[in-house]
């Protein structure tokens, strides 16, 4: 997904904008949009995987291999812990 898809999105499921989404993340937002756009810290890309709704894979499908599986996984533990 391209990121002002995800940002949309984002905005969106959660109804709050980006500043209140860093802090309710815990994050600045610098750091979150790093993440939206594929970057930036595996758990703050699961955090908003979880927040859409999607897999991590899905939505940063340019990823590498590699961290698609690892976030993936982590996404999956966190929804079974859900």
């Amino acid at each position: 997904m391209k990121k002002e898809q995800i940002r949309t999105l984002l905005k969106k499921k959660t109804n709050l904008n980006i500043s209140e989404i860093a802090k309710s993340l815990d994050t600045k937002r610098e750091l979150l949009y790093q993440s939206i756009d594929g970057k930036g810290s595996r758990a703050l890309r699961v955090a908003i995987a979880l927040k859409i709704g999607r897999k991590p894979s899905d939505i940063w499908s340019k990823n590498s291999q590699n961290v698609k599986v690892l976030d993936d996984h982590e996404y999956n533990k966190s929804m079974a812990n859900a």
